[in-house]
């Protein structure tokens, strides 16, 4: 269950950073569910989770669950980091365009 939480949040983030557009007006959105640009299971890149344990439990945990939010946080970041060192161009939009995704 957490794998799926994990590759589930890096999906949401990678859809957030690159593809996934939600244009407003008035309190009203422009576009139709499927055109928003969410990206479908068969497109999402693959995923490698890998844990790490430790030995000593930490007592502030109290058995948290969730997970899969906080993997979306830092997603988007390190896409456009990547982008960055691939090409020079801080990309300070979202979503980022001159991407593979938007040309």
């Amino acid at each position: 269950m957490r794998q799926g939480q994990i590759e589930g949040g890096i999906v949401m983030g990678v859809g957030y950073a690159l593809t996934e557009d939600f244009p407003v007006e008035g309190g009203y959105p422009k576009l139709k569910y499927s055109k928003l640009g969410l990206i479908r299971a068969k497109d999402s890149p693959e995923i490698t989770v890998m844990f790490t344990d430790r030995k000593e439990k930490i007592s502030v945990a109290h058995g948290a669950k969730g997970i899969g939010e906080l993997c979306m946080i830092p997603t988007a970041p390190a896409i456009a980091g990547a982008y960055y060192k691939l090409d020079g161009v801080f990309r300070c939009k979202l979503p980022m365009e001159k991407t593979y995704y938007r040309k």
